[in-house]
């Protein structure tokens, strides 16, 4: 039998019930899987107190060469890496928090080494302005090199995706299910684009099926993987917010993008910002706390990036809002808040000063 650490690692992973945290545990109490595997008995499982009956039971009954056989044959036939959570290609940002996975399976074409990773979560039933702002906001990480993380569920989770994709960039898809197994189905032309431009992962074994139980769990490996998380729209008790949670149980950063106060979706994004997360007005809100990265945001071919550090706050933060595309006069002074007179005169001067100009209907742009 190959690599019989990896199989009874997996043997016990996949036993329904277990999780890291009572993985460890047992792992601790008894030094491997394979001690498990060849010499538990239930009096000695039970000084667990997380087992309890049920899953001590269940750790009997699966305790058979047959299950052994169709670990190593899944193993063998599945299209998928298998990470032991100390093996190399495991990665290393995901040991730093509290319950690690520990197996990763994952498809896809790329390592996690070098990958600038962002987390970007959102509510399954988004307004038209959720799913515009998810979509733009990852194609402009996407565009910068930065991996966006995500679910992979319906609504902002998939335009998180798209917009990745778009942006010319790599993404991440972490599934509360078997990495084989699509799900939502709407989403499996997504998922194969992900296969071929990023990565699908999962800590559940090959055909595990998607119940609510895994989702709030896989949700802390979307946060674990990644620097910050951007939420963009969730109602005030939306999933979203666990996995904001998570990330600041694991020192990881906050964002979230703001809404119409009276669209419960934007209840939950709101009360974040409320709360100290900081608001996200284009990806130069995400990308300016990440100097470390060494990419600052960039304009998109055929634009002019101008010296910030010699504009005046005011003008800085107006080309601020038009290096991420181009705005009317209206939508500018509601996103400044200031006044039609002290707008237009600050427009007038980045326009003398050859920065920005204007369009047809009153549109401004970078020139």
């Amino acid at each position: 039998m190959s690599n019989s650490k990896l199989i009874y690692a997996v043997w016990l992973n996949a036993i329904e019930g277990i999780g890291a945290r009572r993985y460890d545990e047992i792992c601790r109490r008894f030094g491997s899987p394979q001690e498990v595997f060849e010499n538990a008995t239930r009096q000695e499982l039970l000084k667990i107190p997380s087992l309890g009956e049920r899953i001590a039971e269940s750790i009997l009954e699966h305790r058979t060469q047959q299950a052994l056989d169709s670990i190593e044959k899944d193993l063998m036939e599945q299209d998928a890496r298998v990470y032991l959570r100390e093996d190399e290609g495991y990665p290393a940002i995901l040991r730093e928090i509290a319950d690690p996975p520990p197996i990763l399976y994952v498809r896809g074409n790329l390592s996690f080494e070098g990958l600038r990773m962002l987390a970007m979560v959102g509510t399954r039933h988004p307004t038209r302005y959720g799913r515009d702002m998810a979509y733009r906001l990852a194609q402009e990480l996407g565009e910068q090199g930065i991996t966006v993380v995500s679910g992979l569920a319906r609504g902002i989770d998939a335009c998180c995706h798209a917009g990745a994709l778009a942006g010319d960039g790599t993404t991440i898809a972490v599934l509360g299910c078997g990495v084989d197994v699509v799900y939502p189905a709407e989403n499996r032309r997504l998922y194969q684009q992900i296969q071929e431009r990023g990565l699908v992962i999962s800590d559940y074994h090959f055909g595990t099926k998607p119940i609510g139980a895994h989702f709030p769990a896989r949700n802390r490996i979307i946060s674990g993987l990644s620097r910050g998380t951007v939420v963009v729209e969730s109602k005030i008790k939306g999933g979203s917010l666990i996995t904001a949670a998570y990330a600041l149980e694991q020192n990881r950063d906050v964002f979230a993008v703001p809404g119409n106060i009276n669209q419960e979706t934007a209840k939950g994004t709101n009360a974040l910002i409320a709360d100290g997360a900081k608001m996200v007005q284009g990806a130069h809100s995400i990308l300016e706390e990440y100097p470390d990265w060494g990419r600052a945001f960039q304009p998109k071919a055929g634009s002019k990036m101008p010296d910030l550090q010699q504009l005046e706050p005011d003008e800085r933060r107006i080309v601020q809002l038009l290096l991420e595309g181009e705005l009317p006069f209206d939508s500018l002074m509601g996103q400044m808040g200031m006044t039609a007179g002290s707008l237009g005169a600050v427009l007038t001067i980045l326009e003398i000063k050859g920065i920005i100009k204007q369009l047809p209907g009153r549109i401004y742009c970078i020139s």
